[in-house]
């Protein structure tokens, strides 16, 4: 996919490999509490929570095709600098985790596509600071409590203190 003849295209990341060629999930459908739940607690492991976790992680999907997704990972964004004015810089109150979810929301709120370019591959050291080795070890590992307040922060900003937040996939809000 060549951007310069796709203008609605706003931002792109690549297809993320770790140093042993191996696929990281670098495309995602938008985040809920419900599938932050599901991943931080023994319930994913029920089956209904890992067909919802398994489509959130977009695990059915080609890996090897350009698709048009809710967000992509920041570890490697491609963006385009009229959006890029018309949508502005990464929102500064998400300090670590989220930001490049809020962001894709972003873009499609000003009516441009996020895209997953699966023919770009770029290395990408991932660490998962943040990941969970059991439900005590959130209150003692500060990558997840920076993770999940900036869940939080993320969820006020979108749905409000009061609102219902629902699955909001591919929302597009002008």
């Amino acid at each position: 996919m060549r951007l310069a003849s796709n203008p609605e295209v706003g931002l792109a990341g690549p297809k993320l490999i770790s140093p042993d060629g191996q696929y990281q999930i670098s495309c995602r459908t938008f985040q809920t509490p419900r599938l932050i739940l599901y991943r931080r607690t023994p319930l994913g492991r029920l089956p209904f929570a890992k067909k919802e976790l398994d489509e959130h992680l977009m695990l059915e999907f080609d890996h090897a095709t350009n698709l048009e997704v809710d967000w992509v990972m920041g570890a490697c964004m491609l963006v385009r600098k009229e959006a890029l004015t018309k949508v502005g810089l990464l929102d500064e109150r998400f300090f670590f985790y989220v930001e490049d979810m809020d962001w894709c929301r972003r873009f499609w709120q000003s009516n441009y596509q996020v895209y997953y370019l699966a023919e770009a591959e770029m290395v990408h050291l991932y660490e998962r600071a943040s990941a969970l080795e059991n439900l005590s070890h959130w209150s003692f590992n500060k990558m997840t409590r920076w993770h999940i307040a900036s869940f939080i922060k993320y969820f006020v900003k979108y749905f409000g203190l009061n609102k219902h937040v629902r699955n909001q996939s591919k929302l597009r809000v002008s």
